[in-house]
């Protein structure tokens, strides 16, 4: 399988000028793709890579990014058409229980409180990120394929006063996120948006709203995932820098830049992510494990 297609809201077209061009390349051989994603980079566009074995496995597992793939993807390149014929063949897999209760955990940890306000651009991106995958993931428990933020908000059960706050406060918080990855500070409104996202998550997916600040709760974190260790390690980065102490070394810096990446998440990195968290911390246990452990998936 070697493929190339755009996603996201380019292909949806919804974009505007803080959306990503996201292209999706796909071919055996980790310097060729990294080679065609350095052109099309060079023109704009934000590249994700995967191998045919890659995708193949995502597909297998049920993965939603997949099904986004089949119902918007524009593809640009597809040799002997097989990307075509395998996202055809791509079973859509509702979401377990587990999942969502999983991501909604991700969500309130998300929402505590970081008293620093010269991180609320980074907490405008992290919330952002957490709450749209929350929201495909409960549309694909209706047995609908959503991707975008406009439709999403739509399946939600809220009455049009709620809803067309929530998609008010989230358009916002999309626009802190464009804002964090291209190196400025956040906006005055920021803060507010964080605040009332709070309220509106709370009732939206009946969360108990976490009380003890961002970094205290780092300690005794149970972690879900890779990508969510990795926006962790961000947060403190970030901490480092303002504070003047040691920051991240030059190849966890690569990989907190692009945390969804498929190769930033693979199983076998969790052991260095750790590592990394501990250090950052500053705290390991007797056992030589951080107690942040990573919760079995």
């Amino acid at each position: 399988m070697k493929a190339i297609a755009e996603f996201g809201s380019t292909s949806r077209n919804e974009s505007d000028e803080h959306s990503d061009r996201d292209l999706l390349i796909i071919m055996d051989g980790s310097w060729s793709r990294a080679k065609i994603a350095r052109q099309f980079s060079s023109i704009g566009y934000s590249c994700s890579t995967l191998s045919p074995s890659q995708i193949s496995f995502m597909a297998k597992k049920g993965s939603l990014f997949v099904q986004h793939l089949k119902h918007e993807a524009r593809i640009i390149w597809d040799d002997q058409a097989s990307f075509k014929i395998f996202l055809q063949e791509a079973p859509f897999v509702s979401p377990s229980a587990a999942e969502i209760a999983k991501c909604k955990d991700a969500l309130r940890y998300s929402l505590s409180p970081v008293p620093r306000q010269e991180l609320h651009g980074w907490q405008s991106d992290f919330v952002y990120c957490i709450s749209r995958d929350i929201l495909i993931k409960n549309s694909a428990q209706l047995g609908l394929a959503v991707f975008g933020l406009n439709e999403l908000i739509k399946t939600l059960p809220l009455d049009d006063a709620t809803k067309s706050e929530a998609l008010e406060v989230m358009r916002g918080l999309r626009l802190e996120k464009s804002r964090f990855r291209k190196g400025e500070k956040a906006s005055v409104h920021a803060t507010s948006l964080i605040t009332r996202w709070r309220c509106l998550a709370a009732e939206i997916f009946q969360l108990q709203l976490p009380t003890e600040s961002f970094e205290s709760s780092v300690r005794q974190r149970k972690f879900s995932s890779n990508y969510e260790v990795l926006r962790v390690l961000e947060y403190l980065d970030l901490i480092a820098k303002i504070d003047g102490t040691k920051q991240l070394s030059a190849q966890m810096k690569r990989m907190i830049s692009a945390p969804n990446k498929y190769r930033s998440c693979q199983a076998h990195r969790t052991p260095m992510l750790i590592h990394e968290l501990s250090k950052m911390v500053g705290q390991t246990s007797s056992n030589g494990r951080h107690p942040s452990e990573i919760a079995d998936t």
